[in-house]
């Protein structure tokens, strides 16, 4: 888990968030973990977050709560209307987005537009390509989440949770995307009782290292989650944590290779 937070947190010094951390995402290469899938990325204090995801890491900021049936028609829509080639790729994954009891993601549909700028340093005209959101007259009601380093905290928050509790935090499918409706509507509400989350954590994780670095990090609001580099500071990470929890680590990935000395 220590690689991965380094990986993250050297992305997010680069200026970039990687947008859809999860264990699919991560493989073992010589010894090392990497991250991969690097499509979701986007700009921090550019781009926005969610136009691809996994709805199962993404923080409670993302989800949006529909006010009625038009607005879901509206939001289901926005989607669909597009063009033919574009649909058939967007089709499979937008069955697991479609919103569920009221809750949609707060994703969108984005294009590429190029405009240009003059080099200070060289007087050239340099061109620079900017990912904006299409709106096509039907864009749904919310506002598109900017990109923030809080969104990978989460994320990273939400894999050290599957990896201490062997159980992820919400009911997911195989690609870490929420299926069923009730998991949506607590994604969304997460935080607004700190009570419970606090007796979920009490009674998912057993090591007390981990359990007070997640209560950290699982934060409803994103100024509240600590940086990367706060995290790798942690105590879990600074050679305080029991063995124990290192071999709940190893236990719970153990079935895939690439987990092995996590």
């Amino acid at each position: 888990m220590k690689e991965i937070g380094k990986a993250v947190a050297h992305l997010h010094k680069q200026g970039l968030i990687h947008g859809d951390l999860k264990m699919l995402n991560v493989i073992r290469i010589n010894g090392h973990m990497v991250l991969i899938d690097m499509d979701a990325s986007a700009k921090i204090g550019e781009d926005f977050a969610g136009e691809k995801y996994s709805s199962g890491v993404i923080p409670p900021e993302m989800i949006y709560q529909l006010a009625n049936y038009k607005e879901k028609e509206k939001y289901v829509s926005y989607f669909q209307d597009q063009n033919k080639e574009e649909q058939q790729k967007r089709a499979p994954k937008f069955t697991t987005r479609s919103p569920k009891i009221g809750y949609a993601v707060k994703s969108f549909l984005g294009h590429d537009e190029t405009t240009t700028f003059e080099d200070p340093e060289t007087g050239n005209t340099v061109p620079k390509t900017k990912r904006m959101v299409t709106s096509k007259g039907n864009l749904p009601m919310f506002e598109v989440v900017g990109a923030d380093s809080s969104f990978d905290v989460w994320s990273f928050g939400v894999l050290l949770y599957t990896l201490c509790s062997k159980h992820t935090l919400f009911q997911v499918n195989t690609d870490d995307d929420i299926f069923d409706g009730n998991s949506m509507r607590e994604l969304y509400h997460w935080g607004q009782d700190d009570l419970e989350v606090e007796s979920i954590l009490e009674n998912s994780i057993q090591d007390d290292a981990a359990k007070n670095l997640l209560k950290k990090i699982l934060k409803r609001h994103p100024k509240d989650r600590p940086s990367m580099n706060e995290i790798l500071l942690d105590p879990f990470f600074s050679g305080k944590t029991t063995d124990d929890v290192k071999e709940t680590l190893r236990s719970c990935a153990g079935h895939q290779q690439r987990w092995e000395g996590i």
